[in-house]
């Protein structure tokens, strides 16, 4: 997970300086983003916002960039977080479009013994991705590996619905494929 502040760029981690991602003014909720190499290429300009994905390539290697949070403070440095993750394309879309379902969806997710609103979870399920230790390849993968249990103490994540029925989040994620 990258953090750059607006107006600013900042080298790709792992790149070895060779792709380079520029934030112009974050401005409701959006803002314009550019992604380079080092010959001045651009391999993605556009305007984004929170939860979008686009796809790039280098050489023959498929990359997507999701945009997780924009914040615009008051007072202080606007800043971003995005996220790059190794292909294949179609399987990080799958994830990043299953984590929009997340968002979007009126239920509750129960982790811990605690409630969360749909769009916490959604985070919480992002935040958990970019640290897991082993890459995660598919949708399928993701829904095993992340957002099925919590990884301090194993316990099974739950769903309830707004008719007050509870279910597996890992059954709930794949209806959702």
């Amino acid at each position: 997970l990258l953090t750059i502040k607006q107006r600013a760029s900042a080298a790709i981690p792992g790149s070895r300086g060779y792709l380079c991602l520029c934030l112009d003014d974050i401005t409701a909720s959006q803002v314009l983003l550019s992604l380079q190499t080092a010959e001045g290429k651009d391999l993605l300009r556009k305007s984004v916002r929170p939860g979008e994905s686009h796809e790039f390539t280098v050489g023959k290697e498929a990359y997507v960039l999701t945009v997780v949070r924009l914040v615009n403070l008051l007072v202080g440095d606007d800043w971003g977080e995005i996220q790059i993750s190794r292909g294949p394309i179609g399987e990080t879309a799958k994830i990043e479009t299953l984590l929009r379902a997340v968002a979007a969806s009126q239920a509750v997710f129960l982790r811990e013994g605690k409630e969360y609103p749909a769009t916490e979870a959604a985070a919480h399920l992002r935040r958990k991705l970019t640290q897991i230790q082993e890459p995660v390849r598919t949708v399928l993968e993701f829904i095993d590996k992340v957002a099925s249990r919590s990884s301090e103490t194993g316990q099974e994540y739950e769903i309830k619905l707004l008719d007050g029925t509870r279910m597996k989040a890992a059954e709930w994620l794949k209806k959702r494929l």
